[in-house]
């Protein structure tokens, strides 16, 4: 049984860790995403009642080091790794394919459609997405019926249909108009950092961004989506405010004819 715990920014606390224990007391292994490198205090804390702790980020790591069991950080002190911008949750994908390769390769295929095979909508005759978003049902696709011919865990396809109905929103704006559009800087400079990031910088609570991933009900993971949609001018939304500077360029993006890519201004 696996739990998700969302904290409050990229450290891993004493805090944190009693909670995770109380949710789920036969806690054994504690993984990170996007965090917990340099969090020494929450580490040692998930240390003492003899857990694992596996630290999968992307932060510069500090000296005197992480401190927990296993680190994989493309940023780390000796790291010879190429892409050291990568994002903290895919590190933690390639971890946990690497995993299921070695000791599960017959479940591979299934990890592996969460690298984004499930939340791709049908196409359309004349290429990209279809241009009616809203009239594909998710429960109804190819793939959806498929995973529910096998006995997977109840997470695992709640994960799937999340990212359906996530990039399903996008493709419904026009933000996403090609499989091609789904590439690494997609992933973290449109879905994860935006959902991630902006709640901190609006104080609004970080835990329905899972929602979507998460909830036990359709009806939940559909208001889960609607988590980031601005819809007023937010505190601290000034010319120079990161999350304005977002906004301005998913407009571009936008306006931008397919197959266009632009560069990000400085």
């Amino acid at each position: 049984m696996s739990t998700l715990h969302a904290v409050d920014d990229h450290s891993l606390t004493e805090e944190d860790v009693a909670e995770i224990h109380a949710k789920s007391p036969d806690t054994r292994v504690l993984l990170t995403c996007d965090g917990g490198v340099n969090s020494h205090r929450g580490i040692a804390a998930a240390r003492a009642p003899g857990w694992t702790t596996l630290a999968a980020d992307r932060h510069e790591e500090l000296a005197p080091g992480s401190t927990a069991d296993i680190t994989v950080e493309p940023c780390r002190i000796d790291e010879t790794y190429a892409h050291t911008g990568i994002c903290g949750a895919h590190v933690l994908y390639q971890v946990i394919e690497a995993c299921t390769r070695v000791h599960w390769p017959e479940k591979l295929w299934e990890i592996r459609l969460l690298r984004g095979a499930a939340p791709k909508t049908i196409p359309n005759p004349w290429g990209g997405f279809d241009a009616d978003p809203d009239a594909n049902d998710i429960e109804q696709s190819i793939l959806m019926q498929l995973l529910r011919t096998e006995p997977h865990h109840p997470v695992f396809l709640r994960a799937c249909e999340g990212f359906a109905l996530v990039l399903k929103a996008f493709a419904r704006v026009g933000e996403i108009r090609d499989v091609d559009d789904l590439d690494e800087g997609f992933f973290g400079f449109y879905l994860a950092a935006p959902a991630m990031n902006s709640p901190r910088r609006t104080g609004a609570a970080l835990e329905p961004c899972f929602a979507v991933f998460t909830a036990d009900g359709a009806d939940v993971m559909v208001k889960g989506r609607e988590v980031g949609r601005p819809s007023r001018r937010a505190p601290g939304d000034h010319p120079g405010c990161p999350a304005r500077r977002q906004r301005r360029w998913l407009q571009r993006r936008s306006r931008a004819g397919p197959g266009r890519r632009l560069r990000r201004r400085p």
